[in-house]
This record gives C-alpha cells, sequence and structure tokens, in this order.
C-alpha cells in the first residue's frame, strides 16, 4: 500500500514537472521576443485562451486529440524554441496520463469479475443445472439417431403374391450406411443404396424377410408372403 502511494506521488510530480517546464519554456520565449499574447494568436491561428492555457501549463484546457500536439507545436515554431524537446516532454506526460487512466480502466472491471466469483451458490447450482440439461437433451438426440431404424423400401415385389414360376427378382433402397440381408443371406448394395437379388422359391408360400441394419440401430423390416402356384400337367 505504501509502495503504491509512493509510485503514484512519483507519477504525479514528474506529470506536473514536465507541465510547468513546457510551460515556463513557451512563456519566456515569447516575453524574451517581447510578443503579446494577441499578436501570437494571430500568428499562429491559435485562440488566445489556448496559448494562455499553455503558458499556465493547463494543457486540460486544450481540445482533446492530436489537436493539443499540433497547437503546442505550432506555438513552439513561432516561437522559434527546441520542438522537438518541447514534444518529447509533452508525449512523455501523455503517456503517463494514459497508462494512469489504463490502469483506472482494468481497476475498475477487478470488482465485476469479483461480483460474478461471489454469486449466490443457489445461482451457481442453477446455471450448473440448465447446462446439465442441455446437454443431456443434445447427448439423447444424438443417441436416438445412432440407433433409429435405416430407411427400407421395397420397390419389387411391392405386395405380397401369387405366382407361377419358382424365380423372383427382388429390388429395394436403403441408407448407404445399412447392412441388408434377405433370409439372414448379406446382398450387396451400391453407391446409391440400391439392391437387388433373385430368389428361387419352392412350390407353396414362401415367406422373405428383408432386413436393413446399421451398426448400432434397430432393425428395419419388409416381410413378403409369396405363393407359388405350380402348374397342373394334362
Amino acid at each position: 500500500m505504501v509502495l503504491a502511494i509512493i509510485m503514484i506521488t512519483f507519477v504525479k510530480n514528474k506529470i506536473i514537472h514536465n507541465q510547468e517546464l513546457i510551460a515556463q519554456e513557451l512563456k519566456q520565449a515569447r516575453i524574451r521576443q517581447n510578443i503579446s499574447f494577441k499578436k501570437a494568436s494571430e500568428k499562429t491561428g491559435i485562440s488566445q485562451k489556448y496559448l494562455e492555457a499553455m503558458e499556465a501549463g493547463e494543457f486540460s484546457k486544450l481540445p482533446p486529440g492530436i489537436y493539443s500536439k499540433n497547437f503546442l507545436k505550432e506555438y513552439a515554431i513561432f516561437l522559434g524554441i527546441d520542438v522537438d524537446a518541447i514534444l518529447e516532454l509533452y508525449i512523455e506526460e501523455a503517456g503517463e496520463k494514459y497508462i494512469n487512466k489504463k490502469q483506472k480502466f482494468f481497476s475498475a472491471r477487478i470488482p465485476s469479475r469479483i461480483n460474478i466469483i461471489n454469486l449466490p451458490k443457489i445461482v451457481k447450482i442453477i446455471s450448473v443445472f440448465i447446462v446439465t440439461i442441455v446437454c443431456l437433451f443434445y447427448l439423447g438426440i444424438y443417441i436416438k439417431k445412432i440407433i433409429a431404424p435405416p430407411y427400407l423400401s421395397l420397390t419389387e415385389p411391392s405386395a405380397d403374391l401369387v405366382v407361377h414360376n419358382n424365380l423372383i427378382k427382388f429390388f429395394g433402397h436403403s441408407d448407404t450406411e445399412a447392412q441388408i440381408k434377405i433370409n439372414d443371406e448379406l446382398i450387396l448394395m451400391n453407391a446409391e443404396g440400391s439392391f437387388s437379388k433373385e430368389i428361387n422359391l419352392k412350390d407353396g408360400l414362401n415367406t422373405i424377410v428383408v432386413v436393413a441394419q446399421k451398426k448400432y440401430s434397430q432393425k428395419n423390416e419388409i416381410i413378403r408372403k409369396i405363393y407359388v402356384e405350380s402348374e397342373q400337367k394334362p
């Protein structure tokens, strides 16, 4: 605490010292040349009140930003004094003010962070609960998508049939990630998810089960009952 007070006092005294040096240099140069404020204002185009403020070391009364630096530069050139030395003192002063302003800015933000840390316990618990619920919700959607049965469509035969031929062809579509089986026999699909298979039927009733399933999903199945009527010989 004591060290901080010493540092602040040192910086403050340094700024005041720079202001006094600049003001003294300007004032002495003007008086040596017997120049009035009115004449200096006419020659430089700077308002008399700003000239008086600079010679009084009251730079806070100057317009903000680059204007104050330009006013000081123009006045120093008019008085014929070392512009670089004057500007160096002024920039050093402005730099100290910027550091102080920056320190105040961050100091003002520290309490807000402390307030967040010191929030009531119930608010923290509610926040954690909400985050947990949201995470579980999205996890549930993801798991549901994984275990959902894949798409399966059987275009031929489109329904149960009665046929007279023992050979029939199955056509269908499914998700490309799915595995297709017809009566437990693995069937290959193309890149578009289409599959086909010729099946030899026995006379009478045939039950054909087409199953589509992904690695961790539930099954999707279609059952076709095909009855083969044998042709009676005369």
